[in-house]
């Protein structure tokens, strides 16, 4: 049997969230279900999910709800 990866910060939806070697810089390593590996800044991916939160004409270019559309 396989050993849990320790650096598993989260998994949703089958992505596992890692703690990657960059991590110091604000990075985080992603796996995917589809085998699609990426790091990325946590900090821009903040700053994009913070963008998507306010304008929801952003929300709609990537196929989300407006967050008026949740209450």
């Amino acid at each position: 049997m396989a050993r849990p990866d320790e650096r598993v910060v989260i998994a949703i939806d089958g992505y596992q969230f890692k703690r990657a070697r960059e991590a110091k810089e604000g990075k985080i390593f992603v796996t995917s279900p589809i085998g699609v590996n990426f790091t990325f800044d946590i900090n821009v991916m903040r700053k994009l999910l913070e963008a998507i939160d306010r304008d929801p004409a952003l929300a709609e270019q990537f196929g989300l709800p407006s967050q008026g559309a949740n209450e």
